[in-house]
């Protein structure tokens, strides 16, 4: 991953709830592709990834289109092979569920993306894999950023 600007967790709240908002009534398109920012891979192209990988889950998990997303955290920890990772929660008819978005490389050009349900807002420790996965993901990088948002 590139260096690109400093990894400020509410700033990346902030963009990643905007982009989410902007685009919720918007099909996804691809979202195998990890675009590029000014040639590297950056947070803002994580953002915009899972911002895609979010709204195609929902929309091929036929939930409630009402439903509102609220991302609760944004982190990454780079040396543990934590490219980017979100907690969020998704409401709908008074019922919330709370999830966990995670990115990690796997090799030079191949991030995973898998998103696991939580049982409390709380969020799963790096690593812990016991938590039900309900969307994964495999992106390889290549292409422009496209898809709105900053």
């Amino acid at each position: 991953m590139g260096g690109g600007a400093a990894f400020v967790p509410a700033r990346e709240v902030l963009h990643l709830s905007r982009l989410l908002y902007e685009n919720r009534f918007r099909y996804p398109g691809d979202a195998s592709n990890i675009v590029l920012d000014h040639g590297e891979v950056s947070q803002k192209s994580f953002r915009e990834w899972s911002s895609k990988n979010i709204l195609l889950w929902r929309l091929q998990s036929k939930g409630d289109p009402h439903s509102s997303v609220e991302i609760q955290s944004v982190s990454h920890a780079p040396a543990a092979g934590l490219a980017y990772q979100i907690d969020f929660s998704v409401s709908s008819r008074g019922i919330t569920e709370y999830y966990t978005l995670r990115i990690a490389q796997v090799s030079q050009d191949t991030f995973t993306l898998i998103i696991q349900r939580k049982s409390s807002p709380s969020s799963i420790p790096m690593g812990l894999s016991a938590a039900p996965i309900v969307w994964s993901k495999a992106g390889k990088v290549g292409g422009l950023l496209n898809f709105g948002g900053s």
